[in-house]
């Protein structure tokens, strides 16, 4: 009678040890009123088999796409995240002026190759730019200390010409005193 008053019930049902799945749906007149049950029993085992087996083959996929992708991920390390730290080592002493660097990852065909024939590119210039730079500077150096050498050479030509000059006023003045000193004694 409950079946009646539902619109369609599904139970689970062991019948002799064997697990059934049963659909209970009310049948109605032509005015709807319900005058019936329409029951329907299915044997599980098979699909439940079927459920085992595919989680079973999921588990076991899942495995090997596991295993898969560690193995993946082990190759990927070795060949870029391992290159690339090294790399970025070398870039870090290229950084810090280190011109001596070789790089790692020079002569690799694939694009980590590319990276490094680049920062190698980078670091010979930078070498060549800061070659320069010390050449300037040392000139410049140079300049400065012969500019300083000139100029003391022409503090200490000025000196000894107001020297001279200072000599050559004394030596004046000494004879105009002895030749006031003369007139004054020979006036006497």
């Amino acid at each position: 009678e409950e079946a009646l008053n539902r619109p369609m019930d599904m139970r689970l049902l062991t019948i002799e040890g064997v697990e059934h799945g049963l659909v209970l749906a009310p049948v109605a007149d032509y005015r709807g009123n319900p005058i019936g049950v329409h029951l329907l029993a299915v044997d599980r085992s098979s699909f439940v088999g079927a459920l085992v087996r595919a989680r079973n083959w999921s588990i076991a996929i899942g495995v090997v796409v596991l295993a898969l992708t560690l193995v993946f991920a082990a190759l990927m390390n070795r060949g870029v995240v391992q290159p690339l730290r090294a790399l970025t080592a070398g870039m870090r002493r290229l950084a810090d002026g280190d011109f001596e660097i070789v790089l790692p990852g020079l002569g690799r065909g694939d694009e980590i190759g590319e990276v490094a024939a680049a920062v190698e590119t980078f670091k010979v210039k930078l070498a060549d730019k800061a070659r320069r730079e010390a050449e300037e500077r040392t000139e410049s150096l140079r300049r400065a200390d012969e500019e300083m050498r000139l100029a003391e050479q022409r503090e200490i030509a000025k000196r000894q010409i107001a020297e001279e000059k200072a000599e050559s006023d004394r030596v004046v003045m000494m004879h105009k005193l002895a030749d006031d000193f003369e007139r004054s004694v020979g006036g006497i």
